[in-house]
């Protein structure tokens, strides 16, 4: 056999082989009605349009993602079972289809157009099944939880932000309903932007921050475990929840996942929203109405504390500082430092029975001040990378440099 039919063998193997495999996981993670999973390969077809590809490939994406529901309808395996599942199944076998030909193009053709895409579609559906191993085996360990901890610091702020929100689900069923479909859709909207800011050349990396903050947040969810109101109280969220003084301050060790401390979704969510400053105000309207509905949700379903919440400000902060820190470590190291000190500083302060004995105002001293300090912070660091870029038209290097220094991280309000 000559060399050509040699690579041409191994391109028809490497091609079914891929095919094979994605066929495989689309069966193992019930993608159809997995809607969770779903959303993190329904990016890929984002990357895909992000990356201004040909009609033909597009319409290939669409036809071999066609293929793979018309597989996964053969296997038998669940498809839908809520508007949702369906919608989010569709989008996953979307994705399936553009990682096939974003995969093949490179694999066919040897050109890097795909390669940057590519990377980062894979980013979510590996960071899903390595999450996904990692929490199974620390919530099949149940260490001890801090979720009456995490409590009572709620009430000594006087009030039930849990129960009024589920409330005002009660009230008004829409508002639960996008809620609920908003907290089901998490994985969909980092990928979304990430693609909107690669199509439009920003320079940040939200795959990047979102894997970073999920590598934190893992370790620091062993610092201060928590479930969450509605897996500690049960059928007493949200009407029946103790009031202070009614409960011993004491170890849960229940089961249950220990992921509420601090909140990841709220984390993502602001990750999200940090990242729609560099894109267009659609994208910020879109991403605060995104940010909002995920704090109405994980409170007023029970999926977390109010001080959850809070706590994911400043490690949003943490995570940014991180994910940027080889673009401007000086202004990563300032803002770093301040989002690691506030997230450990929280979390350290939990674990101890200080929290039922603060007064009201302490508490919401802690809480304002935390976010008053963070937010302007992140307005400032934000300023300072795009800033540090580059060449600004019509401004000398001398110039430039200059207003560099002076924006560094003060800390003010952007116009």
């Amino acid at each position: 056999m000559q060399r050509c039919h040699y690579e041409l063998l191994y391109k028809l193997c490497a091609s079914a082989a891929l095919i094979l495999v994605l066929v495989v996981v689309m069966g193992i993670w019930h993608l159809g009605s997995n809607s969770m999973i779903a959303c993190g390969f329904a990016g890929a077809f984002f990357f895909q349009v992000a990356s201004r590809p040909a009609w033909k490939h597009l319409l290939a994406a669409v036809a071999a993602g066609v293929g793979y529901g018309a597989v996964y309808a053969l296997l038998g395996t669940v498809f839908g079972g809520s508007a949702i599942q369906v919608a989010t199944g569709i989008g996953a076998f979307l994705g399936l289809g553009s990682l096939t030909v974003m995969t093949l193009a490179m694999l066919w053709s040897k050109s890097r157009a795909y390669l940057v895409p590519l990377r980062r579609a894979l980013v979510l559906p590996g960071f899903s099944l390595v999450a996904g191993v990692s929490m199974d085996a620390v919530t099949n360990a149940k260490p001890s939880a801090y979720d009456l901890y995490l409590y009572a610091f709620d009430s000594s702020l006087g009030i039930s932000p849990g129960a009024s929100i589920a409330r005002l689900f009660e009230a008004l069923p829409w508002l639960g309903m996008a809620a609920s479909a908003i907290y089901a859709l998490l994985l969909l909207f980092p990928t979304l932007y990430d693609a909107w800011g690669l199509r439009r050349g920003a320079r940040g990396n939200l795959m990047t921050a979102f894997v970073v903050g999920g590598v934190c947040g893992f370790i620091f969810y062993q610092i201060c475990p928590g479930l969450g109101p509605l897996y500690v109280f049960g059928s007493r969220f949200p009407a029946h929840l103790p009031a202070p003084g009614q409960f011993n301050l004491a170890l849960y060790h229940g089961a249950g996942a220990r992921n509420a401390m601090p909140s990841m979704h709220m984390t993502w969510a602001l990750l999200v929203w940090w990242s729609a400053w560099e894109l267009t105000p659609v994208a910020r309207f879109i991403a605060t109405g995104f940010a909002t509905l995920t704090f109405l949700a994980t409170l007023g379903f029970g999926e977390h504390y109010l001080v959850d919440v809070i706590v994911a400000v400043p490690f949003a902060l943490l995570i940014e500082a991180l994910s940027a820190w080889r673009r401007e470590p000086s202004a990563a190291l300032g803002a770093g430092a301040v989002g690691l000190g506030l997230t450990l500083g929280w979390l350290l302060m939990l674990r101890t029975p200080v929290v039922a004995q603060l007064p009201a105002g302490a508490c919401w001293v802690m809480v304002l001040g935390t976010i008053a300090v963070t937010v302007p912070m992140q307005f400032a660091f934000r300023r300072r990378l795009r800033t540090a870029r580059g060449p600004v038209a019509g401004i000398r290097s001398s110039e430039r440099s200059r207003k560099v220094r002076v924006a560094g991280l003060s800390i003010s309000w952007p116009s």
